[in-house]
């Protein structure tokens, strides 16, 4: 099953996990705990603008809970799990 979102880049992380306990129809707190696949504050950081204030571009890809996560962000953020 593939989800695909689109949403603010704030909260990304905690999206991402409640979104995969949906794909699985479990209780968000029997996942594995995010940080052990990947840092959340990196991954929150990521967003964060440059120091002259543009906004970053680019894309993570990383496996969670036997999902593949690519997190695309620029002008928006979209979180695809598959």
């Amino acid at each position: 099953m593939r989800r695909v979102l689109q949403l603010e880049s704030v909260g990304v992380c905690e999206r991402i996990v409640t979104e995969v306990a949906k794909l699985d129809d479990v209780d968000p707190v029997v996942l594995p705990p995010l940080y052990e696949t990947i840092d959340p504050d990196a991954l929150s950081s990521v967003f964060a603008q440059t120091r002259r204030g543009t906004v970053r571009s680019g894309r993570v890809e990383f496996r969670y809970a036997g999902y593949d996560v690519t997190v695309e962000f620029g002008a928006e953020t979209v979180v695809t799990i598959e």
